[in-house]
């Protein structure tokens, strides 16, 4: 069977989405050589495409807009869209979708007018149009079908695996200081239904009950560099927070291997990759009480109110 796979929202600011396909794309010709992929790339997706073997991309057509798709659907049995949106539709030939969150349903005001729109136009018929849907969570497969009316009986819940971490690789940033006290680890980007700004808030109320701790950050700042320090400012917390940037995956290795625990204060999650990396790694892990992430993490964590800076 030969997959399509259409890559147009393959890019580096896709969080965990990013991961997903591409650690897809990298296992796909070990694990299944017999259903050759097709790739329909675009220019923008280079950089994250050439990080894959070369078995990856033996079979790749450089589209220049998604629609172009069309043109070559003789090349292919079924066409798969790994990012939650079938685009171009209606295709015909099988379809299927993987499927990840409806964030705007619950926090609207996380997104930009024009973000909303492209979300309420692509993801409620994608949802209903695609013949079948990869959801990463039980909570994604509920909510898909309790807001978008999706077909439950067409869904397949196919929980995230943890890349593989390299073997661990001290961060290029960390100094001689950093080792002075224990740290807690959050990698995210800052967006905002993340949480960062509570969990600056509640570090502060931790660090004046007497927490000896440092708080380490990695993913983007998003270009929103001056917000993030009047945050950390805000919350009296300068001295005792280290923002590393986007970091290499041996460095995030380091992190998890060496923390005191992951905290995860994330407000919305429809899986939460970080969660089984923390597993992975032996790290322990407080976070949320929400969305997916008591189906992910299950006896495995402790729990807070991600809403509330005391419970955090």
């Amino acid at each position: 069977m030969r997959i399509g796979i259409g890559l147009n929202l393959l890019a580096p600011d896709n969080g965990g989405v990013t991961n997903y396909a591409l650690t897809l794309l990298r296992h796909w010709p070990e694990f299944a050589p017999d259903h050759p992929m097709i790739l329909f790339s675009f220019a923008h997706n280079e950089p994250l495409l050439a990080t894959l073997p070369p078995a990856s991309r033996q079979h790749e057509i450089r589209l220049q807009t998604q629609e172009e798709a069309l043109e070559h659907f003789d090349k292919i049995d079924v066409y798969f869209c790994p990012f939650g949106t079938l685009w171009p539709r209606p295709v015909r030939k099988p379809s299927v979708l993987t499927f990840h969150d409806m964030q705007e349903r619950f926090y609207p005001e996380f997104f930009t007018v024009k973000e909303l729109e492209e979300r309420f136009f692509h993801y409620d018929w994608s949802l209903r149009m695609a013949d079948a849907v990869v959801a990463v969570s039980d909570f994604t497969r509920d909510m898909s079908v309790q807001i978008a009316g999706a077909t439950r009986g067409k869904f397949h819940v196919v929980p995230h695996a943890p890349d593989a971490l390299p073997p661990p690789v001290k961060p290029a940033a960390w100094t001689p200081h950093d080792d002075t006290r224990p740290f807690v680890f959050y990698p995210a980007n800052f967006w905002k239904h993340k949480n960062h700004l509570r969990l600056l808030s509640a570090f502060g109320e931790a660090r004046a009950r007497g927490a000896d701790l440092t708080l380490v950050c990695t993913g983007s700042l998003l270009g929103r560099e001056a917000e993030w320090r009047e945050a950390v400012t805000a919350a009296g917390v300068a001295d005792r927070v280290r923002h590393l940037g986007k970091v290499p995956r041996a460095e995030i290795s380091w992190l998890f291997h060496h923390a005191r625990a992951l905290v995860f204060p994330s407000l919305f999650e429809g899986f939460g990759i970080p969660l089984v990396e923390a597993m992975q790694t032996g790290c322990p892990i407080a976070c949320g009480h929400n969305t997916s992430q008591p189906d992910v993490a299950r006896d495995s964590a402790l729990y807070f109110d991600a809403s509330a800076p005391a419970s955090i």
